[in-house]
C-alpha cells in the first residue's frame, strides 16, 4: 500500500503496519531546503541551465539568449535577451519566504525593463541602464517576472536570496536575529524591540 498520505507499509505477524506521512511534511522539507530556489538560479551560462534551475521564458527565438545586439559592455556571466517582434519576459516561482536582491537592467537605447512580483510593478530600468538593484520581500510560491517592452534588451546580472532561520527557541537563532517568532528567527532594530528578558540586539 502506497500513496501520498501513507508513506510506508510492512507486514508483521499477519498485521499490516503503516507509517503515515503527509504532504505538509514534504512541503516543509522543500521550503527548508531552498531559499528562493536552487543555487543554479544565478547561473546564466546557457538557456538550458536557466530553465533547469526554474527560470521560465515566455518566448523562444534567435534573440532569447545573449544575442549580439545589446551585448556591449555586459559581462559574459550575465543574461540578456529580447523578443522581436513583441515583448518578452522571464519568470520564476519563488520558494520559501524572505528577501531577494535582483541586479537587472536594460542595455538598449530604447524601451523599458520592468520587474514584477505577483504582477505588481516593483521597479523599472530606463534605456542604457545595464545594472541596477531592487530588493523585494517574498513569500512561498510568489512569482517574480522580468519583462522587456518595447524594443528593450533585458539584462539579469545576478540574483540572491535571504530567508529567516528556522527555530524552536531563541537559543537556535544567530546573533543578528535574536528572536524566535512563529518558528522563525527575527531581527530587531533596538534592544527595546527584543521583548525578551536579558536579550540584546546586534547592530
Amino acid at each position: 500500500l502506497w500513496n501520498t498520505d501513507i508513506g510506508a507499509s510492512i507486514q508483521l505477524n499477519g498485521f499490516q503496519c503503516l507509517r503515515r506521512t503527509n504532504s505538509a511534511t514534504s512541503t516543509t522539507t522543500t521550503m527548508a531546503t531552498f531559499c528562493g530556489g536552487p543555487s543554479g538560479l544565478a547561473d546564466f551560462s546557457s538557456k538550458l541551465r536557466m530553465e533547469q534551475a526554474g527560470w521560465m521564458f515566455s518566448w523562444g527565438d534567435p534573440h532569447d539568449f545573449k544575442p549580439s545586439p545589446g551585448s556591449a559592455g555586459l559581462s559574459h556571466s550575465s543574461y540578456w535577451g529580447y523578443k522581436f517582434p513583441g515583448d518578452g519576459s522571464v519568470s520564476l516561482v519563488l520558494q520559501n519566504s524572505g528577501t531577494l536582491t535582483l541586479d537587472f537592467g536594460n542595455s538598449w537605447s530604447a524601451g523599458m525593463v520592468s520587474v514584477y512580483l505577483n504582477e505588481i510593478l516593483a521597479d523599472s530600468a530606463l534605456p542604457m541602464t545595464p545594472s541596477q538593484t531592487v530588493t523585494l520581500s517574498f513569500s512561498h510560491l510568489d512569482v517574480l517576472r522580468i519583462e522587456e517592452a518595447p524594443d528593450a534588451v533585458m539584462v539579469i546580472n545576478g540574483i540572491s536570496f535571504k530567508c529567516p532561520t528556522s527555530c524552536l527557541s531563541n537559543q537556535d537563532c544567530p546573533d543578528r536575529e535574536r528572536l524566535c517568532v512563529n518558528q522563525l528567527c527575527r531581527e530587531c532594530s533596538v534592544d527595546a524591540d527584543c521583548g525578551v528578558s536579558g536579550a540584546t540586539c546586534t547592530n
